[in-house]
């Protein structure tokens, strides 16, 4: 199909988009894989697309394997944006890699990340800072008199919890919210798949912060560090806004984290600072890229294309710096949220949200050299979040 070898994105929502147009800029061909027409499938940088079977399961790797066969993309880059694409692709590994370049740990790692509670308590061994964890299994347990409330309830794998019940978190004040929500918290459907720890202390000015970093075998070799400003809901929410910053305790943790686990791939490391026990604590790892991951590109860490140059053994150079105070946004949820939080009479939240007019900022949809996939955006708002 083509003389270079190119990238095959799995999942095509934001963050493939951004890795689209990243690889497609310096001519690299790009297929987009998703379980939709989602809208990377619009790119002018997108040579193809494919409608794939479910993430998680083995046939989305029998699928990319007959697309080689079909179209001639034999040693492509399989760049996966979900985590349920994630952990398929490191389960098929060792097929996967008789075709393809893969860039992704093997799925005992990638296990231990997709488990919250499995990763938390890895990262105490190894003296990283964590939530307090509560071990429950029913209103009358002894243990629930010793729970030190606020505290929140959520899916050891998160993607698994959020489509199961549309919330990715369950926030209780006092022993009437766990009373209240008890029915589902202790369904047997979800039976050592919670995760129960004590809530951070929240404000508006303390926001999630990122690591994300570039790692082969535990040794990182370019970083970039970024908070996350407005959210979706608030807070525990998806990113609508966000900024680039320099934070050395948060790149010290990251590190030490990646090392452990002798990590092979790109990564975003959540932590929050605990304002009580003034300290960051860990909150969670994706094992792929994040939705603003066009911010670390505009700062100066382009991720994508470093990965290909990576795999395919170019001659290329890991950034040591990169440009802070750099602003992200997504257009479509960053205004409605504050829309929503006028029409609520939502004030308080409302400074979250403010970018400077004259920064430098991403727009995560819109660009002047690909205008399509924005528009679309807006065509099928509905749809596309409907399949989110």
């Amino acid at each position: 199909m083509n003389s270079i070898p190119g990238v095959i994105i799995i999942d095509g929502h934001v963050q493939g988009l951004s890795n689209a147009r990243a690889l497609g800029e310096k001519g690299i061909p790009v297929w987009v894989c998703d379980t939709t027409k989602s809208i990377a499938t619009y790119s002018k940088f997108c040579l193809g697309y494919s409608i794939c079977p479910n993430y998680s399961s083995d046939n989305l790797a029998l699928h990319l394997i007959e697309l080689s066969k079909k179209n001639d993309l034999t040693e492509w880059l399989l760049m996966p944006c979900n985590d349920h694409a994630v952990r398929t692709i490191s389960k098929n590994k060792l097929e996967l890699e008789k075709i393809f370049k893969v860039f992704t740990s093997e799925l005992n790692i990638i296990d231990l990340i997709q488990d919250k509670e499995k990763l938390l308590l890895f990262a105490s061994h190894c003296s990283i800072p964590i939530p307090k964890i509560y071990n429950i299994d029913s209103l009358n347990n002894e243990s629930t008199e010793m729970i030190e409330y606020p505290i929140i309830v959520r899916g050891k794998e998160g993607l698994n919890f959020y489509k199961s019940l549309k919330r990715k978190i369950f926030h209780l004040k006092n022993h009437k919210d766990l009373e209240k929500h008890s029915k589902i918290i202790f369904n047997k459907n979800f039976e050592n798949k919670l995760l129960i720890q004590e809530l951070i202390p929240y404000n508006i000015k303390n926001t999630t912060i990122s690591f994300c970093a570039f790692c082969s075998e535990g040794k990182v070799l370019t970083f970039w560090i970024g908070r996350k400003l407005g959210e979706h809901p608030i807070p525990f929410g998806t990113a609508t806004s966000a900024v680039s910053i320099i934070n050395e305790e948060i790149m010290r943790l990251g590190r030490k984290l990646l090392e452990n686990l002798r990590y092979t791939g790109l990564c975003e490391i959540e932590f929050l600072w605990n304002s009580t026990k003034k300290e960051y604590q860990l909150i969670e790892m994706n094992a792929r890229t994040w939705l603003w991951v066009g911010l670390a590109k505009r700062c100066g860490v382009d991720f994508a294309n470093l990965t290909y140059q990576f795999v395919n053994n170019q001659k290329m150079k890991f950034p040591v710096n990169y440009k802070d105070q750099i602003f992200w946004y997504n257009p479509i949820t960053h205004f409605s949220m504050i829309f929503f939080l006028l029409f609520k009479r939502e004030f308080r939240f409302l400074p979250i949200f403010h970018i400077p007019l004259f920064s430098k900022k991403e727009n995560a949809l819109f660009s002047w050299k690909d205008i399509k996939p924005a528009f679309m955006y807006l065509l099928k708002i509905f749809k596309f979040l409907k399949n989110r």
